[in-house]
């Protein structure tokens, strides 16, 4: 898949799932009270870094901004990477840049650049999980933290979560993939 296409799939999957609505960014209590409502994906990363106050983090293919608060809070820096700027007219915290990077390919950055990384539900999208993998002991240092979240599609919670949703009148996948094509 090109650069470009890549790119333009995830514009349009970020413009579905989310569209005109604006993300809540939350203020650091808010975020902190939702990652340590149980279970939450973010949880063991969040509190990892609320005992490593000054650690230099990257987290790859974020998605949302809403957390952002309370997991940059005390870092020394955030990084936020991913193909498309999700982060809109969000007002982030002064630690937190974002770098736009199909991680697909070679990550941007040197070597060993950072003792924390951060992979939540985003190895499985990539083209080459284990290209991911290298890259990603690539940039943590050694001695660093990686935290990776990948989908458990052989649990039964994952497996009805689309009849839950549709329950509910949410939109399903599906419908979102059929007007995508």
């Amino acid at each position: 898949m090109s650069k470009d296409a890549a790119e333009r799939f995830y514009q349009a999957s970020h413009a579905l799932n989310v569209g005109d609505r604006k993300i809540p960014v939350l203020d650091k209590d808010q975020a902190a009270a939702e990652l340590l409502a149980s279970p939450h994906r973010y949880q063991c990363a969040y509190k990892y870094l609320q005992q490593h106050r000054s650690a230099n983090v990257v987290e790859l293919g974020f998605g949302s901004p809403r957390l952002l608060g309370a997991l940059a809070d005390g870092c020394t820096a955030y990084t936020i990477v991913d193909i498309v700027d999700a982060t809109g007219d969000a007002t982030l915290p002064a630690n937190i840049r974002f770098q736009k990077a199909d991680l697909s390919n070679d990550f941007p950055f040197p070597d060993q650049s950072f003792n924390v990384a951060i992979a939540m539900m985003i190895v499985e999208h990539l083209f080459d999980p284990f290209h991911s993998f290298r890259e990603l002991a690539r940039i943590t240092t050694k001695g660093g933290k990686v935290f990776v979240n990948l989908p458990n599609i052989g649990s039964i919670r994952c497996r009805l979560h689309p009849l839950s949703a549709a329950a509910a009148g949410r939109t399903h996948a599906s419908d979102k993939f059929r007007r995508l094509v």
